[in-house]
């Protein structure tokens, strides 16, 4: 994945605890066994009031999370973990169960699919003007 597509650490750990139900408290209870990380403090990571986590509490929101530490670190930096031309599945799946519970959403991916590559490239840099991402430079 390219780096305009990556998460920050709040839209991260928000989409792990979704996808595996897991509250704050049971993210408490998860990561007691690495160390300790008051719920509050997930809290404000979740709200994405934390951004710059020290070295251990990685460790602990991983264990939390049920994810890899460098995950959480790459989500912290704003950078994808995996390569430049893998795809996260999880994300993906994310991803395509918002599209398909929005009507909209599933008429414009339709739309996408039927557009020849060259008209792809321009909708997607259309849709970057529109919502760059926070971290991103502008030329």
């Amino acid at each position: 994945m390219s780096e305009d597509s990556s998460e920050n650490l709040s839209e991260f750990v928000q989409r792990i605890m979704r996808q595996k139900g897991l509250s704050i408290r049971d993210m408490q209870k998860r990561a007691s066994a690495k160390g300790n990380i008051a719920a509050s403090y997930i809290s404000r990571i979740y709200n994405g009031k934390v951004t710059n986590l020290s070295v251990d509490k990685i460790v602990v929101l991983a264990e939390g999370l049920d994810v890899s530490a460098f995950e959480v670190f790459a989500a912290s930096y704003g950078r994808q973990p995996l390569s430049g031309s893998d795809i996260d599945p999880l994300r993906l799946l994310d991803t395509m169960q918002k599209a398909v519970t929005n009507p909209d959403s599933l008429e414009v991916l339709e739309a996408w699919l039927k557009l020849a590559p060259e008209n792809q490239a321009k909708v997607k840099n259309l849709i970057r003007k529109l919502y760059p991402k926070p971290n991103s430079k502008k030329p």
